[in-house]
């Protein structure tokens, strides 16, 4: 609970008076005189006596403030009157101006926080106003009417865009959780897989379930069923076989040397890989036609020739920069420097497009779109950079169902609580999103901001003390609980809590974490990989889990060797974590863990 000093106003001193006169003795007797009119005694009220504020969804625009009058009738007796506010329950309120005076009436707004800062769902306070002459604290003198209160409501609609289920593809022979995400979920009891029954249904509000399913009896993708098919859902599960790829080499086509390769996507649905180019001819780097992307796809017992994407009129990979799989794993999600084009995971067909008009073009510097990571909810979360260092860089959702975008250039939190936090700054940020959807993390310099999806609520990750470096994505288990981040010097994995679990070694050049997070996986500089256990909990290094292993290096293009600044060996994992695949500048490595005789 917190006070607020509203209004302190200067007043007469005193109250009405009253005389009489005297005369000579042989005057005629005076009328008796008046009774005299009794001083109104002071009165204090407001008006209204609830507000109630109210947001379509977490990324909404902040509703409008709300005016509140407060009214001082009668005669005070003092010299200054004071007028004190006291805020209790939910930090719902951001800010209550300064009071316009008009007579008798002072007048306040009150405006609301931002509807990120909630969350999903439905909040309260009260605010408590008394008015009191000559103590500050109230201590005495307070007026008649006083204290009143004020209800404050604040509700946040779902975000939640279409029906999903997220991980989307699993590894049929091990069961797992997946979170189930749509609408008129209250009521649900049971959840099936086809007709196979899940197991601990936890229904966390009308729009999120969490469930675990059971080991698949085969291949292939099961429609999700809730209370037997009472309540509507769309959403389907994919179950596959494990992979049991041999290692491997893949080389790119020739005449390829591409100068980064800044995304590697897993397809484990139809056992492909998706590769990135940037500069795919390193001799022409201005020539926005060879960035493009390589679909490799494994049919029999080896790695076909990669699939180019095609350089049509859509320039459908000009200025590429980053790529997903779509919740539903139906599209291949190509982010653009200006634009995210939606494409078919097969043929690099066009499907759609969304272009992002709120990137600052103008002035010193350009905006543009570098990494995505799309959650639960139907959005996708992106960080922009810049060119030209001008600007701070900002965070957007991209609506998968509008295909729109929202940018979170936003304060959340609230200034009257001192809670408050900009969620801007974040140029050459990075964002990553746990397996499930339901956790996003933003990493730009040593700032960290997560993006829960149960509420969409965008807060601090203060407890993240860590400096990340630019590229260098976090890594993130199915649920959240593990995460491994890095910054090309060190690396350490955090709980989902972000406590520090254990450090890996220096000098690590790429990492990610299993789908269950028991086991982090590194490749040195030298090109040695190695597992670790997760399960050390003292903040010390990390124990080595299993056999180092030599993999052919996937090569780096090092500054200043080229015109692109920075490139990364990209790093994925399979859905039952037994598969690494690996892409640098050189070629794609794909290694079996454990690794084979």
């Amino acid at each position: 609970m917190r006070s607020y000093m509203l209004l302190v106003i200067a007043v007469s001193a005193g109250g009405l008076g009253a005389c009489g006169g005297g005369g000579g003795g042989s005057s005629p007797a005076p009328a008796p005189a008046p009774t005299p009119t009794p001083t109104p005694q002071a009165q204090f009220s407001v008006s209204p006596t609830v507000l109630n504020f109210s947001a379509a969804e977490p990324k909404s625009a902040v509703p409008a403030a709300q005016q509140v009058d407060g009214t001082v009738t009668g005669t005070v007796t003092g010299t200054t009157l004071y007028i004190l506010v006291t805020v209790a329950g939910s930090n719902i309120v951001d800010t209550i101006s300064p009071p316009s005076i008009s007579g008798n009436t002072g007048s306040v707004l009150v405006a609301p926080v931002a509807p990120m800062s909630l969350g999903t769902g439905g909040s309260s306070a009260t605010l408590t106003v008394r008015a009191c002459m000559d103590s500050a604290t109230c201590a005495s003198g307070e007026l008649p009417g006083s204290p009143r209160t004020i209800a404050v409501t604040y509700a946040v609609g779902s975000a939640v865009q279409a029906d999903l289920v997220m991980p989307h593809v699993v590894d049929r022979l091990a069961a797992g959780t997946v979170v189930l995400r749509g609408s008129g979920f209250a009521g649900v009891t049971s959840v099936s897989f086809g007709s196979s029954l899940g197991n601990d249904v936890t229904v966390r509000s009308s729009t999120e379930i969490s469930v675990k399913y059971p080991p698949m009896t085969a291949a292939g993708t099961y429609a999700v069923t809730l209370n037997g098919g009472a309540v509507p859902f769309t959403g389907s599960l994919v179950a596959v076989d494990p992979p049991s790829f041999a290692h491997a080499k893949l080389g790119y086509p020739a005449g390829d040397a591409p100068v980064d390769i800044p995304a590697l996507v897993y397809d484990a649905e139809r056992r492909a890989l998706f590769v990135g180019e940037r500069y795919a001819d390193r001799t022409d780097p201005s020539h926005l036609l060879d960035h493009r992307i390589l679909r490799y796809a494994f049919a029999g017992a080896t790695w076909g020739t990669p699939t180019i994407s095609p350089n049509d009129a859509f320039r459908l990979t000009a200025q590429l920069r980053d790529l997903a799989m779509s919740p539903r794993g139906d599209r291949l999600l190509v982010l653009r420097e200006g634009d995210l084009m939606e494409l078919d995971p097969v043929s690099f067909a066009f499907l759609a497009q969304g272009v992002n008009l709120d990137l600052q073009v103008n002035g010193p510097s350009l905006e543009f779109m570098r990494f995505i990571a799309p959650m639960n909810d139907g959005y996708a979360l992106i960080s922009d950079g810049s060119y030209g260092g001008g600007s701070s860089g900002s965070l957007a959702l991209y609506s998968l169902k509008t295909r729109t975008f929202t940018r979170l250039n936003v304060r959340v939190g609230s200034q009257l609580a001192g809670t408050t936090e900009f969620i801007d700054n974040v140029g050459s940020g990075v964002v990553a999103a746990s397996g499930d959807g339901s956790l996003g993390l933003v990493a730009s310099g040593s700032r960290h901001f997560q993006y829960k999806t149960g509420n969409g609520l965008l807060s601090k990750a203060s407890a993240l003390a860590f400096t990340h470096a630019n590229d260098y994505r976090p890594a993130i288990d199915t649920t959240g609980a593990h995460i491994v981040i890095g910054n090309g010097t060190d690396t350490s994995v955090y709980a989902g809590d972000y406590t520090l679990l254990c450090r890996l070694p220096a000098g690590v050049r790429a990492y990610t974490i299993g789908p269950a997070g028991n086991r982090a996986f590194a490749l040195s500089a030298a090109s040695k990989l190695q597992a670790y256990s997760t399960a050390s909990a003292n903040g010390g290094p990390c124990v080595t889990d299993g056999p180092e292993i030599d993999v052919e290096d996937p090569g780096i293009d090092p500054p200043p060797a080229d015109f692109f600044p920075l490139s990364n060996v990209q790093m994925t994992i399979s859905p039952d974590g037994a598969t690494l695949f690996m892409a640098g500048v050189n070629h794609v490595v794909v290694q079996p863990w454990p690794p084979g005789p």
